[in-house]
């Protein structure tokens, strides 16, 4: 299933048909959704390293970078993981295999399930309240 959705997404990007219907990305809209991803993943790293200075652990540029490339890698290590779903539990299993590397374990157990958290919390929160909303406008 993660296959054909993916590569229907490579499709729907090339301008291929899919059911029927054309698909055409600009270089453009290339460049914005790859710039978007990447401040993402800027503010995640920054996320990270706060959390790891909250932990007692070094805050510098150095660890920004370091920080950076463990989220990626695991960031990447859970999607690769289409065998599990939505890849639950790579993802946490490498960003605490990684940071242990940086930091103390408890530390690094601490932080991969506060990045969790913090990454999930505010998809529940926009969730409920959109729930919230639609029950109140049906009233």
């Amino acid at each position: 299933a993660c296959v054909n959705y993916l590569a229907k997404k490579v499709e729907k990007a090339k301008g291929n048909k899919i059911n029927g219907t054309v698909y055409k990305i600009s270089t453009a809209k290339y460049l914005k959704l790859t710039a978007y991803l990447m401040l993402s993943w800027l503010l995640v790293s920054i996320m990270l390293t706060l959390l790891i200075g909250a932990a007692g652990g070094a805050v510098s540029f150095q660890n920004l970078y370091q920080v950076g490339a463990v989220f990626l890698l695991s960031y990447i290590a859970g999607n690769l993981a289409f065998f599990v779903p939505s890849g639950i539990g790579v993802f946490e299993a490498t960003l605490y295999l990684s940071l242990s590397k940086l930091i103390a374990e408890i530390e690094a157990l601490t932080i991969t399930a506060l990045a969790r958290l913090l990454m999930v919390l505010p998809i529940v929160v926009l969730y409920s309240l959109i729930k919230y909303m639609s029950h109140k406008r049906s009233e």
